[in-house]
């Protein structure tokens, strides 16, 4: 289950024709069991819980692969978020 906050994350990205970020943003979500929690303490203690063995080593490969695919896309999605915060007005 995707809570609310990510389910805004996720929507924007659709949005702002960010699919390649979004399918990357979702790889991280569904490695919180039972959804992504709303606050910075619970999901800290969901990830503390990972450990640096076993299931976490797992996790921190998926995560360095995450990180590797974001990287070049985050500038070409800053670009068209401006573009549409200019587009809409809410730029300020």
């Amino acid at each position: 289950m995707v809570k609310r906050p990510v389910q805004d994350c996720l929507r924007g990205l659709e949005l702002l024709g960010g699919a390649d970020v979004k399918e990357q943003v979702e790889r991280v979500c569904a490695l919180f069991p039972g959804g992504v929690p709303c606050g910075i303490d619970a999901r800290n203690e969901v990830i503390d819980s990972w450990g640096d063995e076993g299931a976490g080593a797992s996790i921190d490969h998926i995560l360095a692969e995450v990180d590797e695919a974001l990287m070049p896309l985050l500038e070409g999605l800053e670009v068209r978020l401006n573009e549409y915060l200019h587009r809409t007005g809410l730029a300020t």
